[in-house]
């Protein structure tokens, strides 16, 4: 049972995680919409590619 209570945790998880990357697409798009961004897909995609 704790296996399926644990799994449960991680795709409540994961559902956050999924919220919060629409929430910035959706930001981001509208700043692409406004013309406030231009720079091109690649030097954006840049800017949010994990360091290390």
């Amino acid at each position: 049972m704790q296996e399926l209570e644990d799994l449960k945790d991680h795709v409540a998880a994961l559902e956050r995680h999924v919220a919060h990357l629409e929430g910035v697409l959706a930001v981001l798009l509208e700043e692409i919409a406004a013309g406030r961004i231009f720079e091109s897909a690649a030097g954006i995609l840049a800017e949010f590619r994990p360091r290390g």
